[in-house]
């Protein structure tokens, strides 16, 4: 029975151990639908695949940027000709950040920004044009102003999402022109943030999008048509809200508008902007998630893709992911503070969690030996001789074999003698009589009666009575008292 319920036991544990190691290696995963834009990652929001066809076509010139923008971006006068690269929901730029991004921007770079809503600095050069100039290396918050910028690429351009523009003016470099003038006013950044001459993005929800490109990009003719993904947002799916440039008002005439798309029913919006900074471009593009895994494996998407990243030179690339996480002062990041950081700030906050950690191990180590069931409490083993004799005495009385009961009550004496002193005796010895009546402090007289006693009535043929048994259990009893007394 014993070994049978320990196969039991070793069959629930192989059993166990195989489901978790199925479970654990099994290859097929969730897939995560939200939208994360990360660079390695191969859910349908991730950017694997574009990663991975940049860095065949460049020839590896990639480089990851994970950390701030002022530690990476070459600012200096020889580094031009390069490309930046941002996809995103969010283009987060801190101040340092911005300064050195605009830097590299004006030596003559590209940037090509793809992303859902971006920082005011854009927003705002986007509507009125412009160049950033800083009142010092320190780089504050309040530091940072915008000159408006008067001249401009082409001046007889409208902002309409039909338009053609002239590449030889818009995007080589010897088009531009160092000897410009600055002719308006400073802009104070905090002005920046409360002026509702921003153009921001909108969204709106559509079950389809016919996307056109404007030439030299692609032929206008063109059309590609993407269906609506899907949107998880807090484990719940909803129906895909696209995001275009603000309809209601129009980007600074020195902007050129690249690409456009018309809706289900019938709107036509720009998502894909180009605007000169300096000796370089800044290139916008608001609906990031085309560029995702999702898209690029279809064939349209693949060229969509390679269409919009047509504009970037084949130089060296720097794809940011680290300006994907929301600023640590931004409310957007209130619910991602590290509550850890802070505990392990304040000394008696970081020895109490290591005392928790501690003390959680020490629990586990513990408890994980094998536990015994609880020993139950047995009791003491009872001497029965007395009750068998007892009992065995009532059936011999019952059936009138008065010898038989003399035998029994003798032979328990005996064992009572050699318990209590020690003394292996036999009632025939004279010796053991002696012996005895030493030990016990009795007379030997007492013991010599009783034994003659058994003797004459365990004779055979000798016919015992009631009366002699009585007799011979009364004298036994005597001895007992005085022993015990």
């Amino acid at each position: 029975m014993k070994n049978r319920s320990t196969l039991i036991w070793v069959t629930i544990v192989l059993i166990g151990i195989i489901l978790i190691a199925i479970l654990y290696f099994n290859p097929k995963k969730s897939i995560d639908w939200t939208e994360h834009y990360i660079g390695k990652s191969k859910d349908p929001y991730g950017e694997y695949l574009l990663q991975e066809l940049i860095k065949d076509k460049y020839h590896h010139k990639i480089s990851i940027i994970n950390k701030s923008l002022n530690t990476v971006l070459p600012v200096s006068d020889d580094s031009v000709n390069t490309n930046y690269l941002f996809i995103g929901d969010h283009f987060y730029l801190n101040p340092n950040d911005e300064k050195t991004f605009f830097s590299f921007i004006e030596k003559g770079n590209t940037a090509f920004i793809a992303a859902n809503s971006f920082p005011y600095p854009i927003s705002y050069i986007l509507k009125n044009g412009g160049v950033y100039i800083y009142d010092s290396t320190n780089v504050s918050k309040d530091s940072v102003e915008i000159y408006q910028q008067t001249d401009t690429l082409n001046d007889s351009m409208e902002p309409d999402s039909t338009m053609d523009y002239d590449t030889t003016t818009s995007y080589e470099e010897e088009s531009y022109d160092s000897s410009y003038k600055i002719e308006a006013p400073l802009v104070s950044k905090s002005v920046i943030y409360s002026d509702s001459t921003i153009l921001k993005t909108e969204s709106f929800a559509s079950k389809k999008i016919n996307i056109q490109f404007n030439s030299p990009i692609a032929d206008p003719s063109i059309n590609y048509i993407f269906d609506s993904p899907i949107k998880k947002l807090w484990n719940q799916y909803f129906p895909y809200t696209w995001t275009s440039m603000d309809s209601m008002s129009a980007p600074d005439p020195s902007c050129c508008i690249l690409s456009s798309f018309k809706t289900s029913d019938g709107h036509i919006k720009y998502n894909m902007i180009g605007m000169p900074y300096g000796k370089g471009m800044i290139y916008i593009h608001t609906n990031p998630i085309l560029f995702t895994n999702y898209f690029l494996k279809t064939k349209t998407g693949l060229s969509h893709t390679e269409h919009a990243l047509s504009i970037l030179s084949n130089e060296k690339i720097y794809w940011d992911e680290f300006s994907k996480n929301p600023l640590e002062d931004s409310p957007s990041n209130e619910k991602r503070k590290d509550y850890l950081k802070y505990i392990l700030s304040v000394e008696s906050f970081k020895w109490a969690w290591y005392l928790m950690i501690g003390a959680t191990l020490l629990f586990i180590i513990l408890k994980s030996k094998r536990k015994y069931s609880i020993m139950p409490v047995l009791e003491p083993v009872c001497n029965t001789s007395i009750e068998y004799i007892n009992t065995t005495g009532r059936l011999y009385m019952q059936i009138g074999n008065h010898r038989k009961l003399i035998q029994l009550n003798m032979r328990l004496f005996i064992s009572f003698i050699q318990q209590k002193y020690g003394i292996l005796i036999k009632p025939e010895d004279s010796q053991s009589v002696q012996w005895i009546a030493a030990k016990s402090g009795i007379e030997e007289q007492l013991y010599n009666e009783l034994f003659a006693d058994y003797k004459k009535l365990t004779l055979p043929g000798y016919s015992v009575t009631s009366k002699d048994l009585h007799q011979f259990y009364i004298h036994m009893q005597f001895i007992y008292q005085k022993i015990n007394s």
